[in-house]
């Protein structure tokens, strides 16, 4: 059994309290672990947990990371020692490693590993985003019916955490789906589910939802409904947040339909 020095319990413990606002702030996790790592940080179980959650904070900043040797760090702790969400994580994060190479087979590997510890796992925020990663890589290799199969999954785990934003996530991710594959009414239903969540999404969800949406009306050629949506949009945000190509790109198809 491993035994930490008061100096690496030291700091685990501010790793710990670096670890419980990564999600809030990621930007500042960076910061934090950055300046942590320039002191020096000693000890197998300390240099872990500082490569796990730099790989989160890295993920989180959308900072697409295709290099697994931190990642490693932490895996070749935690496949040994930690808690089942530990483990999780640290497999799951080399997973979306993996993804961000291109690498679909290798992020595969790594999510079945992951997978195998989601009975004893506790965070299920955690869990529905390693079976949101799995149902990519299905979406990936033209298998929408086992993508879709773990999205639902995923939904589910969001929703049980209580994490309305994440699930709606998932549902728009659902809608572009069968957007794909011709279902435009469940594509449809799903966009419908999201607007039912509306005062408990993000603005990005909210973005994506108009973008979705509009998509929808276009290929529908629901022109009317489409220059609602695009009124609605522009009314509903500030200027920087608004997307214009897709406003641009929309009406260009509402144009061309029209030429017919």
């Amino acid at each position: 059994m491993a035994v930490a020095s008061c100096s690496e319990r030291k700091v685990l413990a501010e790793l710990e309290s670096i670890s419980s606002n990564i999600c809030n702030d990621p930007q500042r996790a960076i910061s934090a672990l950055d300046s942590l790592h320039s002191s020096g940080i000693r000890g197998r179980e300390a240099n872990a947990k500082y490569a796990l959650l730099y790989s989160m904070a890295l993920d989180k900043n959308c900072i697409d990371e295709t290099d697994d040797s931190l990642i490693n760090v932490a895996v070749s702790w935690y496949k040994r020692h930690g808690s089942a969400d530990d483990r999780l994580k640290a497999y799951y994060y080399q997973g979306r490693i993996y993804q961000n190479a291109g690498d679909n087979e290798s992020a595969m590997e790594s999510f079945v590993r992951a997978e195998e510890y989601t009975a004893e796992a506790k965070d299920l925020v955690g869990i529905g985003m390693l079976y949101k990663s799995i149902s990519i890589v299905y979406a990936n290799i033209f298998d929408p019916g086992t993508a879709e199969k773990y999205n639902d999954m995923a939904k589910t785990c969001y929703k049980k955490a209580g994490d309305i934003d994440k699930y709606a996530g998932a549902l728009l991710y659902s809608s572009d789906n069968f957007y794909s594959s011709g279902d435009y009414e469940r594509a449809a239903t799903c966009l419908d589910t999201v607007k039912a969540l509306w005062t408990s999404i993000s603005t990005a969800r909210k973005i994506n939802y108009y973008s979705s949406l509009m998509q929808l009306k276009a290929k529908q050629q629901d022109f009317a409904g489409l220059a609602g949506d695009i009124e609605l949009y522009l009314t509903e945000f500030d200027y920087k947040d608004i997307f214009w190509y897709d406003i641009v790109n929309n009406s260009n198809q509402q144009l061309n339909c029209c030429d017919l």
